[in-house]
This record gives C-alpha cells, structure tokens and sequence, in this order.
C-alpha cells in the first residue's frame, strides 16, 4: 500500500436508542373433572412494539492533508409483534400410584416492519431510503405428555416427550445494530425453530433431601 493509506485514519461514533413496550394478558381456569381428572385450559396474549433510533458517524483523515471525508448516517426503525396462543392440560390419575399428564398449545404468531428509514449525510450530498409494511405470519400446534409412578417410598419414577417451538423476535427480524463502522441487519426471513425432547427422570424427596434428575434427548 502506498504511504498515504498507511496513514489513514478512521474514527466511528455511533449512538442507538431502542425502547421496547410489552402488553399481554393471561387467562386460565382450573377444573375438577370426574375420574381423578385435573384439567388447566387457558389464553394468552402478548404485543411487543418497538423503536429504535441510530446516529452514526465516521470520518476518515489522511496524514497528507488531502482527504478528509465524514458520513453521518441516521435512521429510524420502528416494528411490532403479537403473539396469541390457547393451552390445554389435563393430568389423570388412571390408577393407583399411575398419573399421565397430556397437554398442547396453539401459537398464532404475527410480525411486522412498520418503519424502516435511513438518511446518508455526506459532502458530495445526501441519500434517503425508506421502507415498510414488511410482515411474517406463523402458527404452530405443540403437544406434550409424560408418565409418572410414584409406587416407590419418597420416589417418582418420569417418563416425558415435549415439542418445542422458538419463533425470532423482533430484534432478529427487523432491528439493525451499528458498530465499528459496519451495520448488522436483521433478517425476516428467519424461520421459527422447533424441537422433538425425550426424558427419563426420578426424584427423591425424603425428610431432609430433595434430589432430582434426568436423561434426556432433544
């Protein structure tokens, strides 16, 4: 390199704001049922909004004198997120010492851009770029069951199987994060996560210890 880029010096300064709201609510009722049957049925909502604001600067300084440029990048993103799901879980104490436990949730998920702006503030001029309306959808039914025997004095024998299921969040979408000079974007195209989980357990709970533990597979 010649001896003018050696000398080159780069300074970054970025400054983000980001407030996030959370709303939600959560219903559920409680049932005695016939047969030793305990049933839990429910509701739950939650919003989640979010506003991010970013000032970044960068300037760069040759030693020569001769190239001193800066760029001033602000933006402005703004997006939201709701999430509704209705659960169900019923434990049925079939026999003696035996319970089963069955349960299940549907997910209703929704996410969207509602502002993406961002103005470059340079010597040579300005450029302004603005989006939104940029949504995902999603649903999603997970179930779950496990079986316990508690025959043993002080012991309960486990055996479970779950489905899980991850979806992003906002910040993984949409939000944007400035360092160093460089911006790391969000990608909506990001896929909800789901796992199949497998365990085995037993726990002890005496006079003085309680002790539990588990294999499992996911």
């Amino acid at each position: 390199p010649s001896p003018a880029i050696k000398a080159l010096t780069i300074n970054n300064q970025t400054n983000t704001n980001d407030k996030q709201y959370t709303q939600g609510v959560t219903l559920q009722g409680n049932f005695s049922l016939p047969a030793n049957n305990e049933l839990v049925i429910g509701t739950q909502y939650q919003h989640d909004k979010i506003k991010q604001d970013t000032d970044g600067s960068t300037r760069q300084t040759a030693a020569t004198g001769f190239f001193d440029t800066q760029t001033r990048t602000l933006s402005y993103n703004e997006a939201e997120q709701s999430n509704t799901s209705l659960f169900a879980q019923n434990d049925w104490r079939f026999a003696d010492d035996w319970t089963w436990t069955v349960g299940a949730r549907q997910y209703w998920l929704s996410s969207k851009l509602n502002r993406n702006d961002t103005q470059t503030l340079q010597s040579s001029g300005s450029t302004w770029h603005s989006t939104g309306g940029n949504s995902v959808h999603d649903d999603e039914l997970v179930t779950s069951t496990s079986l316990r025997y508690s025959g043993f004095k002080d012991l309960e024998l486990r055996a479970a199987y779950a489905q899980g299921y991850v979806f992003p969040t906002l910040t993984q979408l949409f939000m944007q994060t400035s360092a160093g000079g460089s911006v790391t974007y969000g990608n909506p195209n990001l896929k909800a996560e789901h796992s199949n989980n497998y365990e085995l357990g037993a726990r002890y709970k005496g006079n003085r210890w309680l002790i539990d533990g588990a294999i499992y597979y996911s």
